[in-house]
């Protein structure tokens, strides 16, 4: 009779004529299994767990905690990384431990060594107080070196900084980064809790003729050439030209789950950057899997410079390889907030280029002040150098009447499928503008216009009335047959005060399948959001709201965190 025992070894019954020698052998077995047992379990345990990390030796130098840490040294020496006693490897926390300054002009002032493993990243943790500084870096101060399964943590106030950086400073040299990736795609990455600062201050002193700087156009905050599986959320990140730069697939791969969320960004060119890194790039996305989600911009105005060298995005997507088979699909952008100057030379608060197919734009708050005007509009299509994208779809976003756009909403698109339902669109000389075929404009219905506009307020399609008045718009080119031009009462700018005209006469969107849809824009976004009485689920059955809120007589919160500066 055979049995099988939990080591998978076979023992025949007892009373055999053999059974001592078998029994014997069965125990050396088991010892031998048990022995290998232990030897996996000390690699894999017994490396250290955490150690700790200062500029310079501390104490006995064991790392064992801050008073008796490793100097940097430590970190950047690849033989201090594996699976031994008191290495660096899968599962280890790396504590930063105080201030570590750099010299100007520092490159990889931290490099990871190795990738951790699925489970168990290799975390850099910043402990309270830690910042690493210098007056310019030319380089990454933390570089991931092209390895996956890390997560670098800020903690609650860890810094990355330049000091002496920028128009009107001691320096102004190109090429600094907060963190990167490497220039390889890196997988299951979370770059979170940082505040990342003024790695090139630029200014702007209107007119834009007066602002000679273009500096700064290779500075970055976070720079992650993404695989999959990577988030980047709760950073502040403000004063450098690309704020979170995102590059997505490599060399006909595909990139997946790419999630950008609850940052604060401000004092930037461009925001959030998802660009593909070359030939056959491709960024998926199931149901909002990749998504700019719950950020807070403001302020690109210091951005502005002579020569239209910086024109500014909250957000920008593009697939510019498409003759390669480059494109992104199904990636959201949604319940982000946009409010300051957007300056003068602007192209898109929202905007995406190129070969984008079956994208969704929603629950989107633009509220742009200031002197300056944004050159083309709060949410945008354009072509750009590849073709035009198709199916875009753009739904529930409230751009409040303070806008001083010269375009609301601009559609620019080589090929068609655009929708367009639910908006509040307000304060501007042009609601709708697109000079793409006829057809570009698909489905546009159920969106109110605030009553005064410009002299042009609808450029529809060919076939349809340029510079239309809204009774052109509906009857002539056959638009918004349930929409509205007419006057918004609006809370703040922003939601809907009760008895609001918008109220429940937005279309049901359900039956898009959008999860992240089926619930309304938060209260306050960035670093420190919450949905607080926002975030309101939207019903299954009866009509919504116009706009990005639900309910009415919610107020969005200002943001935290963000320091305005003189001009």
């Amino acid at each position: 009779m055979y049995t099988v025992d939990s080591f998978g070894v076979r023992e025949i019954g007892r009373g055999g004529p053999d059974t001592g020698r078998q029994e014997r052998t069965v125990n050396r077995l088991r010892n031998l299994a048990f022995s290998v047992m232990i030897f996996v379990f000390a690699a894999v345990c017994c490396r250290a767990s955490d150690i700790y990390i200062a500029q310079t030796v501390a104490g006995t130098n064991n790392g064992a905690d801050c008073a008796d840490a490793h100097a940097i040294t430590f970190f950047n020496t690849l033989s201090n990384w594996g699976t031994g006693s008191a290495q660096i490897g899968p599962g280890t926390t790396v504590h930063l431990c105080g201030t570590f300054s750099a010299t100007a002009g520092a490159s990889n002032y931290l490099g990871f060594q190795h990738s951790g493993t699925n489970g168990n990243p290799i975390t850099l943790l910043f402990e309270s107080g830690a910042v690493l500084t210098a007056p310019y870096w030319s380089g990454c101060a933390v570089t991931l070196n092209g390895n996956s399964y890390i997560t670098v943590n800020g903690g609650t106030n860890g810094v990355i900084q330049a000091t002496a950086n920028g128009t009107e400073l001691a320096n102004r040299q190109d090429n600094g980064k907060g963190v990167c990736g490497g220039t390889s795609g890196v997988s299951d990455v979370s770059i979170e809790n940082l505040t990342i600062s003024n790695i090139y201050v630029h200014t702007c002193t209107e007119p834009v003729a007066n602002c000679t700087d273009e500096g700064g156009q290779n500075t970055y905050g976070i720079d992650l050439w993404g695989g999959s599986n990577d988030s980047i959320h709760n950073n502040t990140v403000h004063d450098m030209k690309w704020a979170i730069y995102v590059p997505y697939g490599s060399h006909a791969t595909t990139s997946t789950n790419l999630d950008i969320y609850n940052n604060t960004v401000y004092d930037m060119d461009h925001g959030v950057v998802l660009g593909d890194q070359g030939d056959d790039s491709v960024l998926t996305s199931s149901n909002c899997s990749s998504a700019v989600y719950n950020n807070d911009f403001s302020s690109m105005q210091p951005w502005d410079a002579t020569g239209d060298v910086n024109h500014h995005d909250a957000t920008h997507l593009w697939a510019n390889n498409t003759s390669s088979g480059s494109s992104y699909s199904g990636v959201c952008v949604y319940s982000n907030y946009f409010h300051g100057d957007a300056g003068a030379t602007d192209n898109a608060i929202f905007g995406m280029e190129s070969l984008g197919n079956g994208n969704y734009t929603f629950n989107n708050v633009v509220n742009v002040s200031g002197n300056s005007a944004c050159a083309s509009g709060a949410i945008g299509f354009w072509s750009g150098a590849g073709a035009g994208g198709s199916s875009q779809t753009v739904l529930n976003n409230t751009v409040s009447p303070t806008a001083n756009c010269s375009l609301s909403v601009n559609f620019e698109q080589n090929k068609g499928g655009v929708f367009e339902n639910n908006l509040i669109l307000s304060g501007n000389s042009t609601y709708v503008y697109t000079d793409g075929a006829a057809g570009t404009l698909a489905t546009v219905d159920y969106n109110f216009y605030q009553t005064s506009a410009g002299s042009n307020p609808f450029f529809g399609p060919p076939g349809c009335q340029s510079g239309a008045p809204f009774s052109k718009w509906k009857s002539g080119c056959g638009f918004d047959t349930h929409g509205q031009n007419t006057t918004i009462s609006i809370n703040g700018n922003f939601t809907l005060l009760p008895g609001s005209v918008a109220i429940d006469k937005g279309t049901n969107l359900t039956g898009l399948g959008i999860t992240a849809l089926d619930t309304s824009a938060p209260v306050s976004f960035g670093a420190n959001g919450s949905c607080g009485t926002g975030c309101i689920t939207r019903s299954a059955s009866a009509a919504w709201n116009v706009g990005a809120y639900e309910g009415s007589g919610l107020q969005p919160s200002p943001p935290t965190g963000v320091v305005a500066k003189a001009q």
